[in-house]
């Protein structure tokens, strides 16, 4: 039995990818479906499937990192939602004064990663070429991301790598796919898993791929808009509803109760961020579903910010397998949510005792 004063030992699996951020100096033109970048001597078009706005995400045909000269690059960080739920978990094991977790992060993208950054023994899955690129665009009121579309071969070692990682499902307490795009590394992954299966869909599958990965996931994971784009992918009536409407919890608990009935919202748990206003969080096991109605005070309150989600995600898995788990609470799904959500909390810089957390009956 894990304890806090034991080392959790985690695979997790999704795509690193690169972040592009340009000069100061590069001038951005949007059109309809492309971005021309303009500085010194040196022109770049990028293209794109829509306009980018301020605030969105677009989706480019192109090798990013091959169409921009080096010339207009400010700097390349390493990203993705797998590299932020890594680094969150050793961040959830600071603050709960724990030892530092063991972590086997299992990258979908291209090649394996030179040194250790981030402490982690990464694997490339070899399977993504090239490695995909974000392009961050400053605009008017905030930033734009170009998201690289990502193109699935078998370039690699890859028989070396899903064994690699079967090995890593069998020795971890949790398997952890945080918005996986090859599905048959997660598949890999969740068959071989002795531990937790937990699953955060966002989108990157084909539908029959993401009902596999539903079905065999014991903890499903996912945000309010999340949760809307998958009841809608599988037939169920999505109205429009956002997370900070009245009555949104409970239309997220109906999504889930349909969802699950088609075994497409996990075997144990099933929780749905919903920002500012809470958690949604379903224990099937114990048939129980309850609405975390998070209320601050205003003097203290702060805003979401990037990377809240795969922290959450982080506090939640970790609240479950070193304490939640052990059969000694009634409402075990309920209590790990209470404490991700506090937890999450304090990593915005949130006074515990301004925060207030009203529980409701679903």
């Amino acid at each position: 039995m894990l304890s806090t004063q034991s080392t959790l030992y985690a695979a997790v699996q999704g795509l690193v990818n690169v972040d592009i951020t340009l000069k100061f100096d590069v001038a951005a033109t949007v059109g309809d479906d492309s971005i021309e970048l303009r500085g010194g001597d040196s022109r770049a078009v990028v293209r794109t499937d829509t306009r980018l706005t301020p605030g969105s995400k677009v989706t480019s045909p192109d090798r990013i990192g091959e169409v921009i000269p080096e010339s207009m690059i400010g700097h390349y960080t390493l990203g993705g939602g797998v590299l932020n739920v890594a680094d969150s978990l050793r961040l959830v094991s600071k603050a709960v004064k724990a030892p530092a977790p063991r972590l086997h992060v299992i990258d979908d993208g291209a090649g394996g990663l030179n040194g250790n950054a981030m402490a982690a023994d990464y694997v490339g899955a070899g399977v993504v070429s090239p490695r995909p690129a974000n392009l961050i665009v400053q605009l008017p009121g905030d930033r734009g991301i170009v998201k690289q579309k990502i193109n699935v071969n078998q370039d690699g070692d890859t028989m070396t790598i899903f064994d690699k990682a079967a090995y890593a499902a069998r020795e971890a307490h949790a398997i952890i796919s945080a918005s996986p795009k090859i599905h048959s590394l997660a598949s890999v992954l969740f068959d071989n898993a002795a531990g937790a299966k937990y699953l955060n869909p966002t989108g990157g599958l084909p539908r029959a791929a993401t009902a596999r990965l539903l079905a065999q996931a014991d903890h499903v994971v996912l945000n309010f808009n999340e949760v809307g784009a998958l009841a809608g992918s599988f037939g169920l009536r999505v109205d429009g509803t956002m997370e900070d409407d009245p009555g949104a919890a409970s239309i997220a608990a109906q999504w889930l109760r349909e969802l699950k009935q088609k075994e497409l919202a996990g075997r144990s748990s099933a929780i749905v961020t919903m920002g500012g206003e809470g958690v949604v969080a379903v224990d099937w096991k114990h048939q129980q579903m309850h609405y975390l109605m998070l209320q601050i005070d205003p003097d203290a309150a702060k805003p979401t910010i990037k990377g809240t989600g795969d922290y959450f995600l982080a506090s939640y898995v970790y609240s479950m397998e070193m304490w939640a788990s052990h059969d000694h609470l009634k409402e075990p799904v309920l209590s790990a949510a209470h404490r991700a959500t506090r937890l999450t909390c304090g990593w915005l810089g949130i006074p515990n005792d301004a925060i207030y957390i009203r529980t409701v009956v679903l």
